[in-house]
């Protein structure tokens, strides 16, 4: 996860960016891989430990996502 957070940028300027636009397999595979800032779904009884990160909703991840999802396709990929 740590790989993610410190390439949020790269993520977006690729992945949701011109390139994913063109490429809904790479938009969508960006997406799933932008899932994993929200942490695990399983926590551990007792465990104090939090890997989730929270963004502001100002963050350019969720301008890139609004963009993508505005996007009209006929793509099952997307």
């Amino acid at each position: 996860m740590e790989i993610v957070q410190e390439k949020i940028d790269l993520l977006l300027k690729i992945g949701l960016g011109s390139f994913g636009k063109a490429d809904f397999s790479l938009a969508k595979y960006t997406c799933i891989t932008l899932q994993h800032l929200g942490g695990s779904k399983t926590k551990v009884k007792g465990s104090l430990n939090n890997d989730s990160i929270w963004l502001p909703m100002s963050h350019q991840i969720f301008h890139r996502l609004k963009q993508m999802i505005e996007i009209q396709t006929t793509s099952q990929e997307w």
